[in-house]
């Protein structure tokens, strides 16, 4: 992970990562100071509209909307930018005592009976051998 981490393209993806996101907080958080000083100009406009009598016509039905839209992309650009990391572990690493399987004790006794059933063949099959080899040779004396 070290060394994934301290990559120096990786650092710089990540510094240019997070000026990315910063610039884009900044300027969602300009957006919303523009949304919330025309919300208030709206509102003292209709205050004093009874004093002033001019008429005005302001849709604003889609100045609270834009707010929160804007309000939203400001928290998911935040959370991008805390969590801009180079690696993400998703499980620590579990470092285990000693292994499960195979135990030595089993080994020992598999590698004990394989070798004797080997070393009965080996033998079963020399025993053969022998036995063949001397029947066809008393065979082949018998008949010069």
């Amino acid at each position: 992970m070290y060394g994934l981490e301290n990559n120096e393209f990786v650092k710089q993806r990540i510094a240019v990562r997070k000026s990315n996101l910063e610039g884009l907080i900044n300027d969602v958080n300009k957006e919303i100071l523009k949304f919330d000083s025309i919300k208030s100009n709206i509102t003292e406009i209709i205050r004093n509209r009874k004093s002033n009598g001019a008429s005005l016509m302001v849709d604003v039905s889609g100045i609270s909307n834009q707010q929160i839209l804007l309000r939203e992309k400001l928290v998911n650009y935040q959370e991008q930018l805390r969590f801009s990391e180079a690696i993400r572990v998703l499980q620590d690493f579990v470092k285990s005592g000693r292994p499960k399987q195979p135990k030595l004790s089993v080994l020992i006794g598999i590698g004990l009976a394989l070798g004797l059933f080997l070393g009965c063949c080996l033998a079963f099959y020399r025993l053969i051998r022998e036995k063949y080899a001397s029947l066809v040779k008393s065979a082949g004396g018998a008949e010069s």
